[in-house]
């Protein structure tokens, strides 16, 4: 088994504060009142995920993300656009 793993995290902003997740893991997830927190809360959820699949001897699941990107889009150019058509 290696003995590292990376897993990709992703982070957001819902009315109640921050939730954080990760893809390969979708029954985990941490919350928070800032990003933080809702950072720290789902290490240490899935810390304990994963103690107990070693320990049962579960599959550890590999994270299938390859890169993470971002996509940033003005809508107001592209209202604009949408209305000299």
């Amino acid at each position: 088994m290696n003995d590292t793993r990376n897993f990709t995290i992703i982070i957001v902003r819902n009315t109640d504060g921050h939730r954080a997740y990760a893809p390969g893991f979708p029954d985990v997830v941490g919350e928070g009142v800032g990003r933080a927190s809702a950072y720290r809360d789902l290490k240490q959820r899935l810390t304990e995920y994963l103690r107990n699949r070693i320990t049962l001897g579960g599959p550890i699941p590999i994270d299938a993300a390859v890169a993470v990107k971002s996509f940033r889009v003005n809508l107001r150019e592209l209202a604009r656009e949408d209305e000299l058509v």
